[in-house]
Formats: C-alpha cells, structure tokens, sequence
C-alpha cells in the first residue's frame, strides 16, 4: 500500500501492481479499515444501516416539500 485517502466520504487505498501501475480500491473490499461497530452490535440483523435511514429521511422530506408546492 503506498497512500489512504479519503475522497467525498469514501476511502480508498492506493498500490502499485507488479507491473508498476497506480491503483486504487475502496478501503471497504480490505481489512484496513476498523470494523463498523453498527454492523458489529446488529450481527446482520438489520436491513438498513443509521446512515441510510437518516439518507432515506431526507429524501422523503424533500419529496414532500416537491409535492405540497413549498419549493
């Protein structure tokens, strides 16, 4: 690994392949990162992640804010 970066929210590991070439991964596909303790505690028992649900909300009120006219 040669470089971590965080790009908008999103980590990302870089390398180089065996032939020299610069590549990146989400730090997500790896062990690099720290486990996420809400997956840990839920032990899959949840379909949605806090996150998404907050992501959901938010979508939600801005439909309805389309939809009363309050634009």
């Amino acid at each position: 690994m040669v470089e971590h970066k965080c790009i908008y929210a999103e980590s990302y590991l870089f390398f180089y392949d065996p032939s020299g070439h610069l590549l990146q991964i989400p730090a997500v596909w790896t062990d690099f990162l720290k486990s996420d303790a809400f997956v840990e505690v839920a032990g899959g028992r949840s379909a949605l992640h806090a996150d998404y649900l907050l992501q959901l909300a938010e979508v939600l009120r801005h439909l309805r804010k389309e939809t009363s006219g309050d634009v």
